[in-house]
């Protein structure tokens, strides 16, 4: 994972925790195995207290 990812992915976690706290942030998928493409996208999964009771919909919503 180049500088450039890292920098982006600290920046999306900051701004995010602006609106909600996260428990856990995880970074997955091609680009942790370094078998991107150029077209790959970044695959994470946020954790939080506050998407407890909520239904997909609802969490995607916040």
């Amino acid at each position: 994972m180049n500088k450039a990812t890292v920098a982006g992915l600290k920046e999306f976690k900051k701004k995010v925790e602006t609106r909600f706290p996260l428990d856990i942030l995880i970074f997955f998928g091609s680009r942790t195995r370094k078998t991107q493409r150029k077209d790959s996208d970044i695959d994470l999964i946020l954790v939080s207290e506050k998407f407890k009771g909520l239904n997909f919909f609802q969490r995607v919503a916040r």
